[in-house]
């Protein structure tokens, strides 16, 4: 019971994303001898478990960009950076007139 608090105080300093393998390298370096196994046992025991903040990816199988893309590498080439935006601009102004699905979060 001399650890449960030594990984308490170092999770609420962790601002709770510390898991077991970055628990037990903490740990270690204090001086204590633990394994991964009896700090994993701990923490499950007492409810210690990370709070995950990385969201994860999500997948379009179409996306305003990928036309944008095709409409640029069938141009080719464009006289000025005027030409550019023109074209751009109608390009996105037509992918947002077919584009059906609700903005989220759009700022």
């Amino acid at each position: 019971m001399v650890l449960l608090p030594h990984i308490r105080a170092q999770f609420k300093a962790s601002l709770y994303s510390y898991e077991r393998p970055r628990m037990v390298e903490e740990r270690r370096e204090e001086g204590f001898h633990v394994g991964h196994h009896r700090v994993g046992r701990l923490m499950r025991k007492n409810g210690i478990q990370a709070i995950r903040t990385r969201k994860s990816r999500r997948y379009f199988s179409h996306t305003p960009a990928m036309g944008l893309r095709k409409i640029i590498k069938n141009r080719g080439h464009f006289p000025n950076d005027d030409a550019t935006t023109k074209l751009l601009y109608l390009a996105l102004r037509n992918t947002a007139q077919k584009w059906t699905m609700p903005s989220r979060t759009w700022k």
